[in-house]
């Protein structure tokens, strides 16, 4: 029903939110050999594929044992032919194969014919640029389900959430959704959903400019349907093997309906457009070696620059802690506020503790 009632918004915002999905659903998978050699600093040699250098470990895949992970603190040096994206502490990235280097603790590429030698503790991330191998390397996945019942006031609350990303040299993109619904027994549901894409291209010294829309809906401040597009710039002013932190700010144009307002007798169908400046900021913390431990702080504010007294915001606290391999157990609290919220609101705020178990891939 929340895309039925929100039909003509949702044709809108469709084919940005859903790039990201289309090209994982056509794009063939590339069968990839284990030709990489990673060098440990206890001796070791290991012939393997590279998959991805992030928060201080290295996913690698092998013959004999499928996937593995490798702090990069034990990695010595790298050697591949293959052209890897490689970024250091500063912002700076590197594009090119990895050579066999003399020195211990450095990494050698190739960048256009150049060597060029990088110390193996300044580099936060690296990852193998594909090319026409396909695009399923560059994505991941996260699928997340919850569910909880209280019998004594028979309410029946469910939540999921999905996401994908795909990432290459010079761009981000990646599309999620979240839909919470909750049954308290009476026959009237109350909604919270939202369907979002958002595209980061990447600049020198850590700056980059973003363009994101959104479909939202929230019976508790009365939006039956919400669509947000906007954009502007940002810059990372952290990445390190243990923390990220990411600033920006830009305008969004926000198209709203309230609810009821689809009801002839309540008024019309006419939705309300108004501007707003966004401001956000995400900063995450996470634990490097099994099982993994992350906590992701992300917060929104939307100054509306057409109602002088408006403003909205969001804010997230998210703890997710891995007990089996890939499979965590995820803790959020999230909290929504208008100061000025459209007509058949029940509150100006809303608010939430959501647990569920996340599934990446």
């Amino acid at each position: 029903m929340f895309i039925n009632r929100n039909r003509a918004l949702l044709r809108k915002a469709a084919p940005p939110l859903l790039v990201c999905l289309s090209v994982w659903c056509l794009s063939p998978t590339a069968l990839a050999q284990q030709t990489d050699v990673v060098h440990l600093k206890n001796g070791d040699r290991l012939t393997v594929e590279v998959k991805e250098l992030v928060r201080g470990q290295m996913r690698l895949k092998t013959d004999a044992f499928g996937t593995i992970y490798v702090n990069w603190e034990d990695v010595d040096r790298i050697e591949t032919d293959k052209r890897l994206q490689v970024e250091i502490l500063n912002g700076r990235r590197y594009f090119g194969p990895a050579k066999p280097g003399e020195d211990s603790g450095m990494l050698t590429l190739d960048v256009r014919g150049e060597l060029v030698t990088l110390a193996a503790d300044e580099i936060v991330f690296i990852q193998p640029i594909k090319g026409t191998k396909g695009l399923r390397g560059n994505l991941d996945n996260s699928l997340s389900i919850g569910l909880s019942y209280t019998q004594a006031s028979d309410v029946l609350q469910w939540h999921v959430s999905a996401s994908t990303e795909y990432r290459t040299e010079t761009y981000l993109a990646s599309a999620t959704y979240h839909s919470m619904v909750t049954n308290n027994g009476t026959g009237q549901d109350s909604k919270r959903r939202d369907l979002g894409g958002r595209y980061f291209r990447y600049m020198r010294n850590r700056w980059l400019w973003f363009a994101n829309a959104s479909l939202q809906e929230n019976d508790e401040l009365g939006v039956d349907g919400r669509l947000l597009a906007g954009g502007g710039v940002g810059q990372v002013f952290a990445q390190l093997h243990r923390h990220e932190l990411l600033i920006g700010a830009g305008l969004t144009a926000n198209v709203e309906n309230a609810l009821g307002s689809s009801d002839p007798s309540a008024g019309g169908s006419d939705s309300d457009t108004s501007l707003e400046a966004q401001l956000f900021g995400e900063w995450t913390y996470f634990k490097l070696h099994s099982p993994k431990a992350e906590v992701s702080l992300t917060a929104a504010l939307f100054p509306s620059l057409s109602e002088s007294d408006r403003l909205r915001g969001d804010a997230r606290i998210r703890y997710r802690q891995e007990f089996v391999k890939d499979l965590f157990l995820n803790l959020t609290y999230y909290y929504n506020f208008d100061t000025d919220p459209p007509a058949g609101a029940l509150s100006e705020s809303d608010f939430g503790i959501v647990t569920s178990l996340e599934y990446l891939f």
